[in-house]
């Protein structure tokens, strides 16, 4: 009879493993909460009305990393979507600004769901810049 394969046991003082969703030529997403809080924790922030950027060193060095997150307060699961699905496009967008070594956290707004697209491409583009130049002088 056939045991299920272990999970490889991670020693004292190593590096945490991290769970990434890998694609081709964009960067990587980020999935565990633990992930998430890591960057809130350390990273540097960068706000409009529009998106609220946090970015910090990556735990991956060779690409960057993404993750988006919509808290009940952006509005009902259908709106939350529509403000992550617009951050994922802008993303899409704007792939040249995201360096290797560099994880960025998106967090949405209300207007991140309902606002004008073009205010949040140009708010999305200052948030990211802005932040990479305060993560930069940490």
């Amino acid at each position: 009879m056939l045991s299920p394969p272990e999970e490889p046991r991670e020693e004292k003082g190593s590096a945490p493993r991290i769970s990434v969703l890998k694609t081709v030529g964009k960067p990587l997403t980020i999935k565990k909460r633990s992930e998430f809080l890591r960057i809130g924790r350390v990273g540097s922030r960068a706000k409009t009305s529009n998106a609220i950027v946090v970015c910090a060193r990556s735990l991956v060095p060779d690409s960057s990393m993404v993750g988006y997150t919509a808290s009940k307060r952006v509005g009902n699961a259908v709106a939350r979507n529509k403000a992550k699905r617009r951050l994922r496009s802008l993303v899409h967008c704007f792939e040249s600004e995201f360096v290797p070594g560099v994880s960025f956290v998106f967090i949405a707004t209300l207007d991140t769901a309902f606002g004008e697209f073009a205010k949040l491409k140009s708010d999305f583009l200052y948030c990211v810049r802005k932040a990479k130049e305060r993560a930069n002088a940490q």
